[in-house]
Order: structure tokens, then sequence, then C-alpha cells
């Protein structure tokens, strides 16, 4: 794992999001942290810091984040992602685990629902138990959960998957079982509901995804002016989210030789031009299938809209 260094200081206090705890703690209550965020509106645990928010660090810490991790996993229940990391502050490791507001509340940890109360985590009395039940059986099931209709196990391109399990495991930030057959690991990633590749599964790994879901698709275009005009390329991509991003990435790569100005900061696209989280939006809102995620580039301004 690598170590990042922190330039900027730790919060100086507990809050509603954050909580320090030092590295002795056990690790059921570092679960029952996590459990809470996941309950409540995310946040982020600092290991290694008192109280007081002086940091003390964590010895060992790489060996303290990879037992963390395991834990967490098997403590806290539906499974959610989370982030676990070294941070380098004032010389000293701190294990940091970020964890975003759970999307499938009420998370579970030994048997209770933890949420936070300010800069405390508590176990959570019956009624808004019974709140988070009610809310969550009225959700409806997102879009990218529902079944994938048309598609079979054997429609999804296993060369891909595999890369992204030697991905995960390289990066550290889920756990996947030994075996790497393909059931297995898309139903730990949540792809695979009773044998059935849902909307996400199909769009990450189906080969031929366009078949039954042809807003799965890019055009990537380039203009002769930030007026529009002629087109100078106009390409659509068709395929799964990581052929897509190849494709883009290569497109964009293109791009920048022909467009010299074209700098960094055209490189952050806005998270309402990012491919998976449109294609699940234009599902949801019941657009027209056939509309098309445009990425527009022009010569003149050279800039990424």
């Amino acid at each position: 794992m690598t170590k990042k260094i922190v330039k900027w200081p730790i919060p100086a206090r507990e809050s509603d999001k954050v909580e320090f705890k030092l590295p002795g703690a056990d690790v059921t209550s570092l679960a029952a942290v996590a459990c809470a965020f996941l309950n409540s509106e995310g946040g982020r645990l600092y290991v290694g810091v008192d109280d007081n928010g002086s940091v003390v660090g964590v010895d060992d810490a790489e060996k303290f984040a990879a037992t963390l991790r395991s834990r967490l996993q098997e403590l806290v229940t539906p499974k959610a992602l989370w982030s676990v990391n070294i941070d380098r502050v004032d010389d000293k490791d701190v294990v940091t685990v970020e964890v975003p507001q759970g999307e499938d509340r009420p998370y579970v940890c030994k048997g209770a629902i933890y949420v936070r109360r300010g800069s405390h985590t508590t176990a959570a009395e019956s009624e808004l138990i019974r709140q988070l039940v009610e809310k969550r059986h009225l959700t409806t099931v997102r879009w990218e959960r529902q079944p994938a209709s048309g598609f079979e196990l054997s429609d999804v391109d296993e060369a891909e998957i595999s890369k992204s399990v030697e991905d995960i495991r390289r990066r550290e930030r889920f756990e996947l079982p030994e075996s790497v057959e393909t059931s297995n690991v898309l139903h730990e990633l949540a792809l695979l509901d009773s044998g059935v590749l849902t909307n996400a599964g199909a769009v990450l790994f189906a080969r031929n995804v366009c078949r039954q879901l042809p807003q799965a698709r890019v055009r990537a275009t380039v203009f002769s002016t930030d007026k529009g005009g002629d087109f100078t390329d106009n390409q659509v991509f068709e395929g799964h989210a990581f052929f897509l991003l190849g494709q883009l990435t290569s497109f964009i790569g293109g791009m920048s030789e022909s467009l010299p100005n074209l700098n960094q900061d055209a490189w952050n696209v806005p998270t309402s031009l990012n491919p998976l989280r449109s294609i699940a939006r234009r599902s949801n809102e019941r657009t027209h299938a056939s509309r098309l995620l445009s990425v527009r580039w022009w010569d003149v301004g050279r800039s990424l809209s």
C-alpha cells in the first residue's frame, strides 16, 4: 500500500463526520463507527489520533490496515465500499477509513444498528430502526441493481473481469474470495443477483451491451468552432464501460496532440458527463434510448465541455 503524505492538518476535533481512535482500540468499536457513518451521512475514521486531535501514530500500519480492511468486511452487513488508507502525518502513520453515506441502510454491526449523534456513535433506538427499515422497503430498486433483461452470464467479457480482479487486489479496496470464478466475482461485487446479471453488471462487462441497452453509447466529436459548425472528427463508441473508457482515453489523447492548448483541467470531466452516471440517469429518467452521451471539443478556444 502506498502511503500518502498529508500536507494539511487533520480535523481539529471530532464531529458527526469525524472520529478519532487510538491504535489499541478494539476492532469491533472501529466497525461500529464505520457502520454509524454508513447509516448517517458518511465520515472519516482516523486511527492513530487521540481524543484531543494529537497524532500518536500506528505501529506497523501496513499490517494494521490490512487486518482492519478484512475485519470491516466481516463485521458490517450488508456489504459496502469504503477505503482504508495509510496517511503520513507529522512523520507518523495514521490509518484513515473513508466511509460514504450508505445506499442500503440500515447497516448492522454484530447484530446492532449504529448511527452518529454529534461526535458520538450510538445504537439506534427502535423508532429510528423502524424508519430506516421502512424507507429501505419503500425505496425503488435502483436501475443499476435491476435484472438486465436479455443478458446471460456467457455475455460478459471474462478477460476484463480478470483484469478487474487483479486491479481490486492490487489496490486492496475490496476483499474478494480466493475463487476467481466469474459468477463468484460478480456476486461478490453485487453485479449478479440469483444468477441473473444486473444492469450494472451488463454496463460494466457485457460485450454487446448496446444490443439491449442502446443508451450505453458515447459519441466523441470535435467541432471547428465553439459555436458548433462542421465536425473535424465524429466517432461513436459502443461496448462495456471499460472498453468505452479505453476508447475515450485514446480519443482524448489524440486530441491533446492536435490541440496543444488543451490543458490538464480539460481532463476533469464534470460528473454530468461521466459515462456510467449518464447511462444510469438516462435510464432512470426514461429519456429516449437512442440519445447519445456527447463529449465535445472545438479547435477555437481549445477547451472541453
